[in-house]
């Protein structure tokens, strides 16, 4: 003690001696070979507390601080083994002992002597002093036999302590020097600890495992350590805190990431891919206007321009699509019919389509189908097998003798699944706004397959499934087949909504036709006396109000659906198991479509409760689901969103999770009901059924998603329609600075609870939005009234090429360089033209009145030299540019009526002319006989009525066109073009 005081007196106050620097040093000794140990608050909080024990300034190496520490806890521990052997030195030094004021240096001698006088005596040596003093002892008889013993027990002690040292395998040891007395305190304290032998084994094993794993900073912090909880989560915070580091240097792109970067794209990709739909929806409507037929085209418009301007006596439908129907087909592209209604109105081989789609596909037979298959090149069928097949109430079973492919198939829907048709199951389920609605089909029909979005509880409308028991009213099963009393209180519970929600679109559904009657009839009765509100019964701008039975609501959807079962029980008391359709085959698909109607609230109308329905096995499915609707329906809590006691999913969503929940906030994992849970969901304090703001971090679920689209804008578009809002958490961010992050949350949280609090104030009326399509107002499209054009716009006037007056030349003299450049400027204008054309057009140059044979041969030799320069083709007479004969230039249709009669020939017009006259007026006409085309083509080339010579020139042309298949005669006879192969 003295020594160790004595080096550091002046440097520490008295004080200090007495200080409890044990936390002090750990924290010197484990920071200072840190570089960065000048920022760490550890640091400096151990360094200040020993410089308020200094004298002076202290030294500013680690190594010096931590030796200043290790001289007082040296101190500290002398002085503690000297207080505790206080009265052991009293007891052996006697006088000589004076406390701590003990002259130490004869102590010392003392103890070397006794210790010498011990070994002397351990070697059976025996001092001449000793024997001199035993010698004067008054009793000394049977000290021998004793030293004997002794002597003996020491022997057998210690082959014994040399016999388990070298079966332990302990360090060689001179037991013999130990006293006996602590050779008995330490063999009592290892027969104590003989169950631990064990322990101690395998912690020799695996402090081998560590070393070669270079762990050795760990195995001595397990040696030392008397807090061995702390180890393993000490061990896991080091080995992950060093895999991000790892993933940072390895990885740059995590250590260069930037939320607000990042969370921008993400942004920018959800408005581009709105735009992108919405631009794409615009592009179409634009084509469809730009190929909009002119009104005054011939054929198949001019047949609708009759029909337009008649008053009365309209053609029917059937034969106006026959005559007109390519016209109207492309006027309204998009036909919107049942399988009957195309097969009443659609003839065959009249109109057709790219894609037929059929909706509700499960309720077509495929008899009725197979005629709009026909009718287009590709099909998408869209359907539920586990909704209502075909109706067939008045169909009858007919012996077929001969099988076929459609006998025995339930609908198309099943026609195109036996056929092993490429398949896609739609799983995202998010009609209802409240996840009770869904949970029954889901379960009982879906086999818990449906992704159903969790509801924020932030719509007070959206109220999910409830129960009505109506013990009293009684299922009269013999009279009228109804309930009377459930129909005044479904009829009652109508007017009620229709007083205080009208705003919200509602609808009845009964399991059976007289049901449905009688609800009408009491709801009749009650609307005589409430005529205010008629207006929500005939005024819903798009979902009007409707009472129907099982069998005709499959399509329908409102924001709330009632239901009366009717049947029940009956006047004996008795449940009656009739439940009319449920009890056929097939009769869970009609319940499914029923209970999947309502998008905000449904209620359920019974006399009895599910739990008093008793089934036996041979009951249906059908029957089985009702009696869960009817016990989910009245024992369910109300709550607005599942909680599925889950943990969460990572470490990370758990540290964000106790961040919050230190900062006061009740915050739920893993809220959801089916296929999609929200990471984390922070309730309402004044209102806990409610979650003010969804957290999801970038976890499994996140990546989980399959398309960028998904992830960032449709799965968060869902949620957001149903109430949520949300707030993201980065993994990076996080790590690099948890604190800011927790700080971003608790603004989110805020801010989220004032928007609801100004929302609840203000109580808006609630407006169902398009949760697909977000917030971004869609593309219109502005139309400008314009006149309408006189006529089809291929044709064009003809443009007469006038060219530069030749003063002073004679053309039959003229040079041939001058005729050629002639003969181009009129070939460039009016190609296809014939040879005569272009001599009328270079004597009117050159003056000249009369074309005699010199001057035709002059211009002919100027026409062929610059026809081999430019690559002209001259047949029968025309002259065409090489562009109008392979393709790569469009003949012109013109219209010669202003030209001079001599030049308005039909034999100057070039056959390609007239074809291209002929295709481009079939086209625009869709459909056309063959009269009326000669006569349409006539005028459109300047004819104003067309003669015997000007129809078999025409004629010729035409047949040419059907015999090379460009055009053909449908089966009534008028000219079409042909399709093009391939699908558009």
């Amino acid at each position: 003690m003295s020594t160790e005081r004595a080096q550091w007196a002046g440097v520490l106050i008295d004080a200090a001696w007495e200080q409890d620097l044990l936390t002090t040093r750990q924290s010197l000794a484990r920071l200072g070979p840190k570089w960065w140990r000048g920022i760490s608050g550890e640091w400096r909080t151990a360094k200040r507390t020993l410089q308020g024990l200094a004298r002076s300034v202290l030294p500013d190496e680690p190594a010096q601080l931590v030796a200043i520490t290790d001289s007082v806890l040296a101190y500290q521990r002398h002085r503690q083994a000297y207080e505790a052997h206080a009265s052991l030195g009293q007891a052996l030094f006697g006088a000589q002992w004076q406390a701590d004021r003990s002259d130490w240096a004869v102590l010392d001698r003392i103890s070397q002597w006794v210790i010498a006088l011990h070994d002397e005596v351990g070697k059976g040596d025996m001092p001449q002093g000793i024997v001199d003093f035993l010698s004067g002892h008054q009793d000394a008889s049977g000290l021998g036999d004793m030293a004997v013993a002794t002597q003996a027990n020491v022997r057998t002690l210690t082959s014994a302590v040399e016999a388990t040292t070298q079966a332990l395998a302990l360090p060689a040891s001179n037991w013999g020097e130990y006293p006996l007395q602590q050779l008995a305190e330490q063999f009592q304290q290892w027969r104590q600890q003989l169950p631990h032998l064990h322990q101690m084994a395998r912690f020799n094993a695996l402090a081998e495992k560590f070393n070669a794993a270079g762990l050795q900073v760990m195995l001595a912090a397990a040696r030392d350590s008397d807090q061995s909880d702390t180890l393993v989560p000490l061990l896991d915070i080091t080995w992950h805190d060093n895999l991000v580091q790892r993933a940072y240097k390895d990885l740059p792109i995590l250590a260069r990431f930037d939320r607000l970067e990042h969370e921008h794209r993400i942004q920018r990709f959800r408005s581009l891919d709105l735009a992108s739909i919405d631009h794409a929806q615009t592009r179409l409507a634009t084509a469809i206007w730009q190929r909009k037929p002119h009104i005054n085209q011939p054929g198949e418009m001019a047949v609708l321009r009759t029909e337009i301007n008649k008053k009365r006596r309209h053609l029917p439908i059937r034969q106006l699509i026959d005559r007109a129907g390519r016209a109207i087909q492309q006027v309204k592209p998009v036909f919107m019919m049942s399988p009957m209604s195309i097969a009443n109105f659609l003839p065959p081989a009249k109109v057709n389509f790219d894609v037929v789609i059929f909706d509700e596909a499960s309720q077509v037979k495929a008899v009725d189908a197979l005629g709009a298959i026909l009718r287009g090149k590709q099909v998408i069928v869209v359907g539920d097998t586990r909704q209502m097949p075909p109706t067939d109430f008045f169909s009858r079973d007919l012996d077929q003798e001969d099988e076929t492919e459609t006998a025995d198939m339930e609908s198309i829907l099943s026609l195109f699944k036996a056929k092993g048709c490429n398949e896609r199951y739609l799983r995202w389920h998010y009609r209802s706004r409240h996840e009770s609605l869904i949970s029954v089909s889901n379960v009982e029909f879906y086999d818990s397959k449906l992704v159903v979005f969790p509801a924020a509880g932030q719509t007070p409308h959206a109220t999910g499934i409830s129960f009505r028991h109506l013990p009293d009213a009684l299922y009269d099963r013999g009279k009228t087949r109804s309930n009377p009393k459930e129909a005044l209180a479904v009829a009652e519970a109508v007017l009620h909504h229709a007083r205080t929600t009208p705003h919200l679109s509602l609808g009845v559904a009964a399991f059976s036709v007289a049901q449905r009657d009688r609800i009408e009839e009491e709801l009749e009765r009650l609307r005589k006396s409430h005529p205010e509100t008629e207006s929500f019964f005939t005024s819903h701008p798009s979902e009007p109000f409707f009472v129907k039975n099982l069998e005709n609501i499959q399509g329908d959807e409102r924001d709330t659906i009632f239901i009366s079962i009717g049947y029940g029980r009956n006047e004996s008391g008795r449940i009656s198991k009739e439940f009319g359709p449920l009890n056929r085959d097939g009769g869970h698909r009609r319940l499914n479509v029923l209970i999947t109607r309502a998008k905000m609230a449904m209620t359920v109308f019974s006399n009895f409760r599910g739990d008093e329905l008793e089934l036996d096995a041979s009951a249906k499915h059908g029957v089985r689901a009702l009696k869960n609707l009817l016990t989910y329906a009245e024992t369910r809590e109300l709550t607005v969103s599942a909680e599925t006691g889950k943990s969460t999913d990572s470490p990370f969503e758990n540290q964000v999770l106790r961040a919050l929940q230190d900062r006061g906030y009740s915050v739920e994992p893993q809220v959801g009901t089916a296929g999609y849970f929200i990471d984390l969901a922070v309730r309402d304090p004044e209102m806990p059924g409610r979650y003010v703001l969804a957290i999801e971090c970038d976890g499994a679920a996140y990546h989980s998603a399959k398309s960028a689209r998904d992830r960032d804008r449709l799965r968060q578009g869902v949620l957001e329609g149903l109430g949520w809002r949300f707030h993201r958490i980065w993994s990076t961010d996080w790590f690099r600075n948890a604190p800011h992050e927790t700080d971003r949350v608790v603004e989110a949280i805020e801010a989220a609870r004032l928007v609801l609090d100004e929302q609840a104030v203000a109580q808006p009326e609630f407006v169902p939005n398009n949760v697909m399509r977000g917030s971004t107002a869609p593309a219109t499209l502005t139309r400008v009234d314009v006149d309408q054009p006189r006529g089809p716009d291929h044709i064009i006037p003809y443009t007469t090429t006038v060219l530069p007056p030749q003063h002073g030349s004679d053309i039959v003299a003229a040079p041939l360089h001058v005729l050629r450049e002639l003969a181009k400027q009129t070939v460039d204008i009016e190609a296809p033209v014939h040879v005569d054309v272009v001599t009328r057009r270079l004597m009117t140059a050159y003056g000249a009145s009369r074309a005699g044979a010199r001057v035709a041969a002059r211009v002919k030799d100027a026409v062929d030299a610059t026809a081999r320069e430019y690559g002209w083709v001259q047949h029968n007479g025309f002259v065409l540019r090489s562009g109008q004969c392979n393709g790569n230039e469009s003949i012109p249709v013109r219209n010669r009526s202003l030209l001079p009669a001599a030049e308005r020939k039909i034999e100057l017009i070039a056959p390609e002319e007239v074809r291209t006259a002929l295709l481009k007026t079939v086209e625009v006409a869709f459909s056309i006989s063959t009269t009326d085309l000669v006569a349409e083509v006539a005028s459109a080339l300047g004819f104003g009525r067309a003669t015997a010579n000007i129809t078999g020139q025409i004629e010729t042309q035409l047949s040419m066109l059907l015999s090379s298949e460009v055009l053909r005669k449908a089966e009534d006879g008028r000219v079409v073009a042909v399709e093009k192969t391939g699908v558009t």
